[in-house]
Parts: C-alpha cells; sequence; structure tokens
C-alpha cells in the first residue's frame, strides 16, 4: 500500500506514464487509462495510477465522487 506522500507525488509528477488523472468520471475516459496501463511498453513492471477527480497540472478538483450514500451529509 502506498503511503499518503507517495501519493501525493505520484499526483505531482507530471512526467510519468504510470499516472493518468482526470476530473471527469466517464467510462471511456478510464477505460483508455486501464488498457495503457495493461500495455506497459516502457516495460515499467509496476502499476499505473488513475487519480479520479485531479486536473492535469497535478492539483486536486475538488468534486464529490460516489454514492450519495457513503457521503458523511447523508448521516
Amino acid at each position: 500500500m502506498l503511503s499518503k506522500e507517495e501519493v501525493f507525488g505520484l499526483l505531482k509528477d507530471l512526467e510519468s506514464d504510470r499516472i493518468e488523472r482526470t476530473v471527469s468520471i466517464k467510462e471511456d475516459k478510464i477505460g483508455e487509462a486501464v488498457c495503457s496501463f495493461s500495455n506497459d511498453y516502457p516495460n515499467h513492471k509496476k502499476p499505473g495510477y488513475i487519480f479520479l477527480g485531479a486536473n492535469d497540472d497535478g492539483s486536486i478538483a475538488g468534486i464529490n465522487i460516489g454514492d450519495k450514500s457513503h457521503c458523511l451529509d447523508a448521516f
């Protein structure tokens, strides 16, 4: 499991081909990223990561993702 510091380091790594950032949660965007990670042409032999709710510059977009039933506001 990655530490919080490692996750934020990956989020800010704008040159990595192991990272995909998206504000959109459309299936086609996520599907493309999964396919590109599975090809691993550079032969990293390391996992790829998809950051949902992140801008291309590595900043957090500040959107809510998930079921309303899972939000703390629902309680």
